[in-house]
């Protein structure tokens, strides 16, 4: 029972912390719309390229595949830490930018044997951060800088349950199928805010900047199902071994009116003895509340896994998401929304543990491996070319105290590449961590 407190009390600092944190990130595109969309903030899904609704390991959460909670095995915190380095080049170039966040906390409740489990955990939707600039030329005697900012983004406090039904399974343990419902509530809460500044050599010129903020608090909501069926193999005996088991997974999201208040505020300035001195004050400026309707989103993945008779399990699967988003309808200023498009990515992983905890000679033999590698496009476009992902990723997840829980860390690395033509371009490495505990 104090372990269960401790977490509790854990786990609400951390949300508190995240939630009141800014992104430490530079990405260019994130500029557009409502940030950036691709994001996986679980350190041990990140092994697997972002593959988050396919469960090879039955004790992580997986927050965006409510059906999941049913499957776990028992009362389960994890947290998750991202490190990054990004770097940009194309018509604007950069040095690395390195930071730092905290990533998803997450709380599952299950007891041992109940075909009910839930979950309680807070993640992002959203992020934005870039800091860009370049100069620009009128005309021979006028010249200056033009610089894009923005910082934020929309985190999620996510809340559901999942109920497992099973059919064919009996009192010798025969392994038959398995089917798990499950729904999710997400209240969305946050805030992004978007800059340009404009600075001119000449100081006869009237400098301007523009900000704007969007603070979002809306509510939607995810349901999805888990189907598992043995293929080949024995499945008459109470300990699993040479078993192929199929698993399969779909997850929709319905499409949803993203509500925020919106402020737009623009000054012009002159320099002066080094400082920026206000000329006009709110010449354009705009305040009310606004919509942005989010279309709908489905994601499906399939996975085999082999039980082979040391114990070990052998994964490997797909994962298959898309979203629409081409004609985007919205009562914001958002930056050039109606240049967006279809966002599609495929995602392939494989997973190994040589030998179960139990069985494990050493060290490295108890040690589970993954990787990943992903391919798509977002629903961002630039000069008409839409905006390309591609990101391969490898991990590990190391038992704290073998036999006895199943408490671990997950270790990943992932390399994500973006492009638009010859435009922009950016390249990020991420390291994560991950601390799983079972009271």
């Amino acid at each position: 029972m104090k372990i269960r407190i401790l977490l509790i009390v854990i786990g609400l600092f951390l949300e508190i912390g995240m939630a009141s944190s800014q992104y430490t990130m530079n990405d260019p595109f994130s500029r557009w719309g409502i940030g950036e969309r691709t994001i996986q903030d679980n350190a041990f899904c990140k092994g697997l390229a972002g593959v988050s609704i396919a469960p090879p390991d039955l004790n992580v959460v997986l927050l965006d595949n409510p059906a999941s909670y049913a499957w776990l095995k028992e009362t389960s915190f994890q947290s998750s830490m991202m490190v990054n380095e990004t770097k940009y080049q194309g018509d604007i170039s950069s040095s690395p930018y390195r930071g730092g966040q905290v990533g998803e906390v997450a709380f599952a409740f299950k007891r041992n044997g109940s075909p009910y489990g839930f979950a309680l955990g807070i993640n992002n939707y959203s992020r934005v951060g870039y800091n860009m600039g370049n100069a620009f030329t009128v005309n021979d005697s006028l010249t200056g800088d033009i610089t894009h900012s923005g910082e934020g983004g929309i985190h999620q406090l996510v809340f559901g349950g999942a109920r497992s039904f099973s059919f064919g399974m009996d009192s010798a343990h025969y392994m038959g199928q398995q089917l798990s419902l499950g729904i999710n509530g997400n209240f969305m809460f946050g805030a992004m805010s978007f800059h340009r500044k404009m600075d001119f050599d000449n100081t006869q010129m009237y400098d301007t900047r523009f900000d704007q903020w969007l603070e979002v608090k809306t509510l939607r909501y995810d349901i999805s199902l888990m189907h598992q069926a043995p293929l080949i193999g024995n499945t008459k005996k109470s300990i699993k071994q040479h078993l192929v088991i199929l698993t399969s997974t779909l997850v929709h999201s319905p499409s949803f009116d993203l509500k925020a208040n919106e402020r737009i505020y623009g000054v012009s300035t002159v320099p002066y003895a080094g400082e920026d001195i206000t000329l006009d004050t709110g010449f354009v400026s705009v305040s009310g509340k606004g919509r942005l309707r989010v279309p709908e989103q489905w994601k499906v993945a399939g996975m085999l896994t082999w039980l082979n008779k040391a114990g070990g399990k052998y994964s490997c699967g797909v994962q298959y998401a898309e979203q629409d988003w081409s004609n985007p309808t919205t009562t914001f200023s958002l930056n050039t929304i109606g240049n967006f498009s279809k966002s599609k990515r495929t995602a392939f992983f494989a997973e190994a543990q040589p030998f179960s905890s139990e069985r494990s000679t050493n060290f490295w033999s108890s040690i589970r491996y993954r990787v990943g590698y992903t391919a798509g496009t977002e629903n961002i476009q630039l000069n008409g070319n839409s905006l390309a992902i591609k990101a391969w990723s490898a991990g590990l997840t190391i038992p704290l105290r073998a036999s006895k829980s199943s408490s671990a860390l997950h270790f990943s690395f992932q390399n994500i590449s973006k492009s638009a033509g010859e435009t922009l371009a950016t390249h990020q490495n991420v390291i994560a961590v991950g601390f799983q505990m079972q009271p």
